[in-house]
């Protein structure tokens, strides 16, 4: 289980090459879905206010999973449900 998106990112920059990086690892297969498939990208600046700084610990998260063989998210969707009560 690759636990969904590593919230241990901040702001925006690698999150989404980190989810699939550990998609691969965990054997989902790419295909290509040129003309199969719609792709949604919302629109944000580069620049985030108030998080000057923070997106420089995004390349070293990045780094540490490229050095490593994991495959599930470090703060993952698991850590967020079992802080909600239902």
């Amino acid at each position: 289980m690759v636990d969904g998106f590593d919230e241990s990112y901040e702001g925006h920059g690698l999150e989404d090459s980190d989810f699939t990086v550990r998609l691969i690892r965990s054997g989902v297969h790419q295909i290509d879905a040129d003309y199969c498939s719609p792709v949604l990208h919302l629109f944000h600046s580069r620049s985030i206010p108030g998080r000057e700084g923070k997106e420089l610990k995004n390349p070293e998260y990045f780094q540490k999973l490229l050095e490593s063989d994991r495959f599930t998210a470090v703060q993952g969707i698991s850590c967020r449900l079992s802080r909600e009560s239902f």
